[in-house]
């Protein structure tokens, strides 16, 4: 791998940019979930906490973990209902 290709990699990995557009993509993109089935509710929770990861700012983040902790309220009132 050249020096450029490793330097280029590097910028695009951490730039707020690249990663404020990747996590507003990954949002747009969050599966909605059918709140009786647990796997759509844990399906969606993995792709909001790959978003989080990408989060450049505080509120983005508390937004998104607001968004996991609903989620997870729904995720264990499905998981009540089958057991």
């Amino acid at each position: 791998m050249s020096p450029f290709h490793i330097e280029l990699e590097d910028r695009l990995r951490y730039s707020d940019t690249v990663r404020w557009s990747l996590c507003q993509f990954k949002l747009v993109t969050a599966p909605r979930p059918d709140p009786a089935d647990p796997q759509s509710i844990a399906r969606a929770v993995a792709h909001l906490c790959d978003a989080a990861r990408l989060a450049t700012n505080q509120p983005l983040l508390l937004e998104i973990e607001a968004e996991i902790e609903k989620l997870v309220k729904l995720l264990d009132a499905a998981s009540a209902k089958t057991t």
